[in-house]
């Protein structure tokens, strides 16, 4: 267990007050689009889809979407002409669910059936995964809770952690491939911003399913090789964003191998990768902490950003200072890397 894992940020749930919002909906392979009186599922790359019309009256008033992606559900609550209206959709099991958590009378009619209140109604079969711990990443303040103008104005530093926690509960064995003009863009560091701006403008629409298409028409470069799924295209950049930040091969570990300037400070929780959980922060684009849960005895070569000279080291009982890479880690042992001298 690591030590700080209680002082990481909490992703605050995504709130939006907008009829007809898209949302990736957590451990499916699902978008969701919600109205008041229509609750639309699509299965991202099949022909699917499942419309649950809600009999409702209008006007509607206090319209809410509640995302809550550290529970893997959606709540939605409105002010009926009749009363108030309470519900959850949520996918586990290889199923979609509908659960009726408050309503104004005894049940709520949807297609021409009663649902009852407390009631769990399947929904229809999906393709699921089921990963209750995937790792965390923040990258500063997460303070400002209005989705809708966040995702509007493309603040990267709020929308990566959502994206980044989400797209892990996403089902997909294959990852896509860039397409050749963007594997040469992003090769240069300063070219990254003006990616992210391209990735949650014209391929992730709403919050956060992605499109086959450049769905605004800003005339972009093809970001993804054309074979690819959809889901696909999630994995890949969920290990984009990875490799950005943390890196292991041959026996090395880098850290920050790729840290754009304007990703100043930031935390990643939980990281799991060859045989190790990694967690580790940073602050003014310089490391801070570092800790390190091996499953296996093994030695492994450390690798910082170029002006680190000296760290220390703690392992059960022993601390001490040194300037040596490499580092033996011992099974189900946690070893902890601070104080960073340039």
């Amino acid at each position: 267990m690591f030590s700080w894992g209680s002082s990481f940020m909490k992703l605050n749930p995504i709130r939006t007050e907008e009829f007809g919002q898209s949302f990736l909906l957590a451990n499916s392979d699902c978008e969701v689009k919600i109205f008041p009186a229509l609750i639309q599922f699509f299965q991202i790359d099949r022909p699917n889809r499942v419309d649950l019309q809600l009999d409702i009256k209008g006007p509607i008033q206090k319209f809410l979407v509640e995302y809550d992606l550290e529970k893997s559900r959606l709540t939605v609550s409105l002010q009926t002409d009749d009363g108030f209206l309470k519900y959850q959709l949520k996918a586990e099991n290889y199923r979609i669910y509908f659960y009726l958590d408050r309503v104004y009378s005894k049940g709520l009619k949807i297609n021409q059936e009663i649902v009852s209140l407390r009631e769990l109604r399947e929904v229809f079969e999906i393709e699921t995964i089921a990963n209750s711990n995937p790792a965390r990443l923040t990258l500063g303040s997460m303070k400002n809770k209005d989705a809708f103008m966040i995702v509007k104005n493309k603040e990267i530093e709020t929308l990566l952690p959502w994206f980044f926690f989400l797209a892990q509960k996403i089902p997909s064995t294959v990852v896509a491939h860039f397409s050749e003009y963007i594997a040469k863009m992003i090769v240069d560091k300063r070219n990254l911003d003006k990616f992210f701006r391209m990735i949650f403008s014209s391929v992730l629409d709403g919050f956060f399913v992605p499109r086959s298409f450049d769905f605004t028409h800003q005339g972009l470069p093809e970001i993804f090789d054309s074979t690819y799924s959809n889901l696909s295209k999630i994995k890949a950049l969920v290990q984009f964003f990875q490799n950005i930040l943390i890196d292991v091969q041959n026996g090395t570990l880098s850290f920050l191998p790729h840290l754009p300037k304007s990703w100043h400070q930031g935390k990643l929780e939980d990281f799991k990768i060859s045989n190790l959980n990694v967690s580790f922060s940073w602050s003014c684009g310089q490391i801070k902490k570092v800790e390190i849960l091996s499953k296996i005895d093994q030695n492994l070569t450390l690798i910082f950003p170029k002006n680190i000279k000296s760290f220390r080291l703690k392992d059960g009982n022993r601390s001490y200072r040194t300037t040596d890479p490499l580092v033996t880690l011992k099974e189900n042992s946690t070893l902890v890397v601070d104080c960073f001298q340039k």
